[in-house]
């Protein structure tokens, strides 16, 4: 994939801004480096790698093998003495790396369409069938998937082993789906993955709730109902549109979780409603203004002056009762068409999208 990299001032930046900077940049830090890679792999790093320390079981063993790969420095919630890199220090690593994941891999979910579904059952089987229609609107092009079952990005596709990915392998695939070309991502979102920020930067397109259980209620997971609750909810806050199953316990807090984060009954009217509606409303404001335009008794009817007479009328008018200027006639019906063309040429793609919208490939 060809990524616009940054300097290493930027990341800083970035985190300055949204404030997850812990303490002062080092004197040392070299701002204007470029940045060649993200990482908290060790095995990958490659001179210029900005190192993220990751995980409660990290060991400077880890930074050390970056540190002999090049890395430029690396970032953490305490520093490494031991190792003569620069130390960007953060209060949470794990917001931390969602959003420099999402930098380094160019913020590719604004300009896909991905749609996150998240509830406590049914994940699978919503993400698959929704892939299933999209893959049949979409043929010959496939749509992406990153699931509990396989993930596939246009670029890699292999059984997955978490149900939603970490935020360098999460924007990874994004980033991967936009390079080969791909227009949707249908994927699951999991409670641990909202309470933990891994998706935290990723723009929806659109995000389902599907239902809420009392499932994953443990020490190591959610301590109580109210925290896997309010993990899921936090879905909708990084969502364009917002879909609701309302057959569902707790249907009314999970709806006014919607509207607050912005998924009113107007807003979906006029960005799903209006514009699934407007190639048939194209097509029928043609053949309505050309009904009205060609339309003869009713003018005939109102009409008493042959100065207030319309196009229609007046070619009428030309016919004599024993001879027909032909060249005259030809030209009026010449004009009378010019404003049907020109109605038609604007409305053109409606009126082309509204007579095949209920079409079905084959």
């Amino acid at each position: 994939m060809d990524l616009t990299r940054f300097p290493l001032g930027d990341y800083c930046k970035l985190l300055d801004g949204l404030g997850l900077l812990s303490g002062p940049l080092p004197a040392g830090l070299d701002m204007g480096r470029t940045v060649e890679l993200v990482s908290c792999n060790s095995r990958e790093a490659v001179p210029g790698t900005l190192f993220l320390c990751k995980g409660a079981h990290f060991k400077a063993e880890f930074l050390s093998m970056a540190q002999s790969k090049g890395a430029a420095a690396y970032v953490s919630e305490r520093p490494y003495p031991g190792t003569g890199l620069p130390c960007v220090l953060v209060k949470d690593m794990r917001q931390a790396m969602a959003r420099l994941a999402v930098k380094y891999y160019n913020d590719p979910s604004v300009r896909l369409k991905v749609i996150g579904i998240t509830g406590t059952k049914g994940k699978s089987t919503t993400a698959y069938y929704l892939k299933s229609v999209l893959d049949g609107y979409l043929a010959p092009r496939r749509c992406g998937v990153i699931s509990s079952i396989g993930t596939y990005d246009g670029a890699e596709e292999f059984e997955s082993h978490l149900t939603t990915p970490e935020p360098l392998d999460l924007q990874r695939h994004f980033a991967n789906a936009l390079a080969s070309g791909l227009e949707y991502v249908v994927m699951e979102v999991s409670s641990q993955a909202l309470k933990y920020h891994r998706t935290l930067g990723t723009r929806f397109a659109a995000a389902a709730f599907l239902n809420i259980g009392a499932d994953h209620i443990s020490p190591i997971e959610h301590p109580d109902f109210d925290d896997y609750f309010h993990s899921k909810l936090k879905l909708f806050a990084q969502a364009d549109q917002c879909c609701v199953n309302l057959d569902c316990e707790h249907a009314g807090e999970i709806l006014e979780a919607a509207r607050v984060d912005g998924s009113s009954e107007f807003r979906t009217f006029s960005t799903i409603v209006i514009p699934m509606v407007k190639p048939g409303i194209g097509a029928l404001a043609i053949f309505t203004f050309i009904n009205a335009w060609n339309d003869y008794f009713m003018q005939l009817v109102m009409l008493t002056s042959g100065e207030n007479f319309t196009i229609s009328l007046g070619i009428a008018t030309l016919q004599a009762e024993t001879s027909i200027d032909m060249g005259l006639l030809m030209a009026g019906a010449a004009l009378a068409s010019v404003p049907i063309i020109t109605v038609f040429l604007l409305f053109q793609k409606y009126f082309t999208q509204g007579i095949t919208m209920g079409a079905v490939k084959g």
